[in-house]
């Protein structure tokens, strides 16, 4: 009797190991390891032009290059990654709290009262 793995747990396996297998992930994930914000951006702009992801891969690299463009204080591309995250993973509430942020840092650089 051999040991039965659920089709989801190796759908899971394969994919994880597809995705670690592109040398721009561990470069794009903004995980808290000292890579250049330069770095980031243009590892996960690899990855978006790419197409090959979708779903919840795709979200986070628009979600990890807006945090790239936050670090390089490029408020206005960050807000539309964001936006692109949410668009595509609208469950996930950092993409809302990040978004808020670089508006909050937008609006108080321009002087700007309101938000759009």
């Amino acid at each position: 009797m051999g040991l039965k793995l659920p089709a989801f747990a190796i759908a899971v396996t394969f994919a994880t190991a597809a995705r670690a297998q592109d040398h721009n992930w561990p470069i794009c994930e903004h995980n808290g390891h000292e890579i250049a914000a330069s770095r980031q951006v243009t590892a996960s702009s690899a990855v978006i032009d790419g197409k090959d992801e979708t779903g919840y891969n795709m979200s986070s690299t628009y979600y990890d290059r807006g945090l790239a463009y936050d670090d390089q204080e490029q408020n206005e591309l960050a807000i539309r990654d964001y936006n692109d995250a949410i668009r595509l993973n609208p469950k996930d509430a950092r993409h809302f709290l990040n978004r808020a942020g670089a508006y909050a840092t937008t609006a108080g650089q321009s002087g700007s009262k309101s938000f759009r």
